[in-house]
Formats: C-alpha cells, structure tokens, sequence
C-alpha cells in the first residue's frame, strides 16, 4: 500500500506545475488566461448579440403587422365601401324589386343587364376580389365573366347555413374553400353579406369571394423576414398560413397582451423543437387576428457567421501571440539557462566562472550575488590550497 503511495506521489510530483521549466510555465499560464478570456468574451458577445437580434427582430416585426394590418384594412375597406355602396344604390336596388315584385322577361332582362354592370365594376381594378354573386329567392345574377357550376344550390351551400341562427350579423366571412359556385379549383375566401330592399323585405344574399392566392402574394410580399403569416378569423378558423402550428396555441396569445386595450400579441410558440417568436395583431375591419412567425434560431444563424470569424481571427491572434511568447519566454529563460550552466561548473569544482549580465533587472541582481558569492568561496579554497 505504501509503495503505491509513494509511487503516487512522485508521479504528481513529476506532473506538478512548478516541476516544469520556467518557460513552460509562462506559456502555460498565458494560454489559460487567453482561454478564459476568449471563451468569456465570446459567450458575452453572443448573449448580448442574440439578444439584440431578437430586440431588433420584434422592433422591425412590430412594424411590419402595423403595415399589414393598416394594408389589409384599406383594402378590405374599400371593397366593404363599394359593396355597401352597390346594396343601396337605388338604381340597383329598385331593378331588383322591379324584378322581385314583378318577375316578368322583360323585368329579367333589365335585372341581369343592370347587376352584372354593377357586378363587374364592383370586381374591376380590385386584384383580391376573385368573383361576385347574387342570390334571391326568384334567380340568381353573375357578371358572366365565369363559368358558373350547375350544380351549385345555394340553400344547400354554406352561405345559407351561417344564417341558420337569426342573430348573426348581417355580414359574415367564411373559412377558405374551394370556390363551389363557378367552375374551377381556386381557393377563395368567401363574404357573405345578407341585405333586403325598402319594398321587398325578404332576405336577399350577396356574396363576394377573395383570392386567397392573392391575399398571400399580398402578404408575403410585404413581410418576406417572416418564416410564415397566420391569419385566424374571429372564430379562431384558419384564414391562411402553412406551418402547421396549433391554432389553440396561436388564440392562447390573445390573453398575454400587454394591455387589454391594445390589440397586439407576442409570444413564443414551440413546434418540433423549433421556438418560434410570435407578433401579431387584430383586423378592426372583420376580427381577422393576424400572426407574423420567425424561427429564433434561423434568427439567431445570422449570428453563426460573426461568431466563426471572431474564433478565426482568435485562433490567429493566439498563434502570434504563442510565438511572441515563446520569443520572450526564451529571452527571459536564456539568462537563467545560461546561469543554470556556470553554476554546474562551480559543483564541479570550477571557480573561477563568472556571469555577466548587463541589464538592471531581477536576473542582473541575481547574477551580481552569484558573481559576489564565488568570489567568496573562491579566496578561502586559493588561500586553503596556498597553505
């Protein structure tokens, strides 16, 4: 047990910091403290630059869903202010009870020449707007600018069945879906409004169909730094997007906004291991609640770049800096090495040695008592050796 000991014992001897040389030492110490305050600095620099980078992401972010938002409220608007404008407009308004009270050929004609005017000014020079109806109990009018599909039946549609409870708000939006009154697949988004006439009072339906297309061409094109815009209805129904987020998670940001008046969200969601920064904020126009996306860490992978050049030019800053100390180290180990070899010379019986070192520092010092001492020694062994 005891030679066990002992052997650990010299082996830590052997590996002990001050059984090395004293360049060694110099260099080894150096390379510590440049460690710690490369690696340091480093982690520093990436917390405070992350944290910039997210700051600065939710500053431009905020920006951002103001300009959707203010956008989207133009523009759907505007085409709520024309289609308003089209139900009470009295030309409009008084052909279609002249056709409703009356349904002759001639009164049919009139009626579908006069809506599919209005019908096509309504869509013309609006590029969200995909297609327009009208519904009443006694025919149907289209700008005839579609193919429309025959098999369409309104009351078994689900622009029928929103108004199913009698409270519902005259307008209503629907989720998107594939446009079932004309021929083709486009995705649209349909809006219903439900309207009736000074002299016939039962309910008459006008609908008119975003583009949902354009809506994200729109969107996208406005706010590319999004990974992805989530719109959600008042209903907590998908208007748009793609990443497969849950909606639930998207409405639980609702109740984190800063102040209950204000109608901006933030927050972070988490899918797939991904964390995702959230910035959103409320169309007064429809309850549309819109959501901006970012991966924080494709965010962050700006910073990748920086944090490769900064350990480059480290590495580079430590290999001169090994050199310049392996420079100085030997200049300043050089004297001691030199005074290490006259002082063998003295133990083996030599006294007639001297040092001679020109500089004042601690290593002149030294050798001007080493000098000292051998004088010493040397007078007393000529003196013995006289006698």
């Amino acid at each position: 047990m005891e030679n066990y000991e002992s052997r650990g014992r010299r082996l830590f001897m052997k590996f002990h910091l001050q059984n090395l040389k004293f360049r060694y030492q110099i260099i080894l110490v150096f390379l510590l403290v440049f460690l710690l305050m490369n690696v340091g600095s480093e982690i520093a620099f990436y917390s405070l630059s992350a944290k910039n980078v997210t700051d600065n992401f939710q500053e431009s972010a905020e920006d951002a869903i103001s300009q959707i938002e203010n956008t989207l409220e133009t523009r759907l608007s505007i085409i709520d202010e024309r289609a308003e404008s089209i139900l009470i407009n009295s030309t409009f308004t008084s052909t279609i009870e002249q056709f409703l009270l009356s349904p002759t050929t001639a009164h049919a004609v009139k009626a579908q020449t006069v809506v599919s005017d209005y019908l096509k000014d309504f869509e013309r020079g609006e590029s969200l707007i995909s297609s327009s109806f009208l519904y009443t109990e006694r025919g149907t009018f289209d700008n005839y600018i579609h193919y429309r599909n025959h098999e369409f039946s309104f009351q078994d549609s689900p622009f029928f069945s929103v108004y199913k409870d009698e409270a519902m708000n005259s307008e209503q939006w629907l989720p998107p879906m594939e446009d079932i009154i004309f021929q083709g697949s486009s995705m649209v988004i349909p809006c219903v409004r439900r309207f009736t006439t000074p002299a016939y009072h039962n309910w008459l339906y006008f609908i008119y169909q975003l583009d949902k297309d354009q809506l994200e061409i729109m969107l996208n094109g406005q706010s590319p730094f999004f990974d992805d815009i989530i719109i959600l209805d008042e209903k907590g129904r998908r208007i748009l997007g793609e990443l497969q987020i849950s909606d639930q998670d998207l409405q639980s940001l609702n109740a984190e906004k800063n102040a209950p008046a204000s109608n901006r969200i933030q927050g972070e969601l988490e899918k797939n291991n991904t964390t995702y920064l959230v910035r959103g904020g409320e169309i007064r126009q429809n309850g549309w609640k819109i959501y901006g996306l970012k991966s924080e860490s494709e965010l962050l992978d700006s910073l990748s770049d920086l944090r490769g050049s900064i350990l480059r030019i480290s590495c580079i800053v430590l290999i001169l800096s090994i050199i310049a100390i392996l420079w100085i180290s030997r200049h300043l180990t050089n004297a001691l090495s030199r005074l290490e070899h006259q002082m063998r010379n003295v133990q083996n019986g030599d006294f007639s040695v001297r040092f001679f070192y020109p500089y004042r520092d601690e290593i002149g010092s030294l050798s001007k008592s080493f000098n000292y001492m051998i004088s010493t020694i040397q007078n007393p062994v000529s003196y013995t050796h006289l006698r």
